[in-house]
């Protein structure tokens, strides 16, 4: 699951997740999104969020978007809905490039961002 804040997307997982690991020893990552009009793939670098303002941000689209409520504590995000509430870890994305191919076969459209 994907959300956006200021513009970048951003995604949760288990902090000793596969997921989670290889983001920590390689940030390269890859976002892949399909609707019925357009196939978007995003690369990009991410980084694990921190910081207990930047924590609530993200934690707040999740509500908003899925409805997904995780809880700050002491600069770790929990998902008390679950037994043992169990610790996740978000992750920006800072894209680099983006490519969007038409459902049509033949549309294809490339972005490139500035590293900031």
């Amino acid at each position: 699951m994907v959300v956006l804040v200021d513009g970048a997307p951003c995604i949760a997982s288990r902090p000793h997740s596969r997921k989670s690991r290889n983001l920590a020893g390689n940030p390269r990552a890859v976002i892949t999104v399909s609707s019925e009009d357009l196939d978007l793939v995003v690369s990009g670098e991410a980084h694990q969020v921190s910081g207990g303002t930047a924590l609530r941000r993200v934690a707040a689209a999740f509500v908003t978007k899925y409805g997904w409520t995780f809880d700050i504590r002491d600069g770790r995000v929990h998902d008390e809905s679950l037994p043992g509430s169990p610790e996740y870890a978000f992750h920006q994305v800072s894209p680099v490039r983006a490519f969007g191919y038409g459902t049509d076969g033949l549309t294809a459209t490339r972005w490139r961002f500035n590293r900031t």
